[in-house]
């Protein structure tokens, strides 16, 4: 039996769809998708990181690699421009055939850790979020405006709510790991969070209680760094669904990374 008009352009028209998508596929993946950089770490340091002091100079080759060489470490260490802050999202894009992971990130990095003994005392971050830039210019125009609206809610903060105990003064070079707690503010809601490390997190208006795992190094006698990763759901901070119709569908979570770093 002869197929009828309507069941060959059906036909036709199924085929010319699946080679469409196969077609936005290939182009995704051959001509748009980027690599995404990869997680922060210890050394994600750019070379404009400033000199601590004319005699230590960033460099911690002078330095016992022993904590006996230092015997205190209080001070109000001051965030420097070499620090970071970013998100990292994924966004599912056609359907789900394929996925990207956006990150974005920001230098514009204010604040100061003070630390009393081997106590960490007091942190207060802040990140200029109108700063943060990713490797599309239409998701920015979309993070800035819709979805975080910097115009109103321009910063993020993290204060630390609970002191952070080192024990000892750590050995120079070493990675620790500890637990920090605070309150995050984003977008004008504050949340609780642990890291590890206690404080609140303030991002779009909103603050919340964070605790969050970090990791730790004494550069030098003059310089430490921070780092740590805290995953965030975007309705806790009353943030719109980043999804961008009929372009990428991103999930309703995404993390936090920072890089801190502090000299004095």
């Amino acid at each position: 039996m002869q197929m009828t008009r309507t069941k060959k352009w059906l036909l036709g028209s199924g085929i010319a769809v699946v080679l469409i998508v196969v077609g936005a596929v290939v182009i995704y993946l051959t001509l748009i998708k980027s690599d995404a950089p990869p997680p922060l770490t210890l050394n994600s340091v750019g070379a404009t990181t400033p000199s601590v002091s004319a005699a230590d100079n960033g460099s911690t080759t002078t330095e016992s690699n022993s904590s006996s060489s230092l015997t205190d470490l209080s001070a109000t260490w001051k965030v420097t421009t070499a620090s970071v802050v970013g998100y990292r999202v994924t966004e599912d894009l056609i359907g789900g055939l394929a996925n990207n992971v956006a990150v974005g990130r920001t230098n514009a990095v204010t604040g100061t850790v003070t630390v009393a003994g081997t106590k960490v005392s007091a942190v207060a971050i802040s990140a200029d979020l109108t700063k943060l830039t990713s490797d599309s210019s239409r998701r920015d125009s979309q993070v800035q405006d819709r979805i975080l609206n910097t115009r109103t809610y321009p910063t993020a903060t993290f204060k630390l709510t609970s002191p952070i105990d080192f024990g000892s003064i750590p050995a120079v070079g070493t990675e620790n790991k500890t637990k920090a707690t605070g309150d995050l503010t984003i977008h004008g809601v504050t949340k609780s969070v642990t890291t590890k490390a206690t404080g609140d997190l303030t991002i779009h208006g909103v603050t919340k209680s964070v605790t969050l795992d970090v990791t730790y190094q004494l550069v030098s006698a003059h310089e430490i760094r921070i780092l740590g990763t805290l995953p965030v759901v975007w309705t806790d901070f009353k943030i719109p669904s980043p999804t961008f119709a009929g372009v990428a569908d991103v999930r309703d979570n995404g993390a936090m990374e920072f890089l801190i770093v502090a000299t004095r």
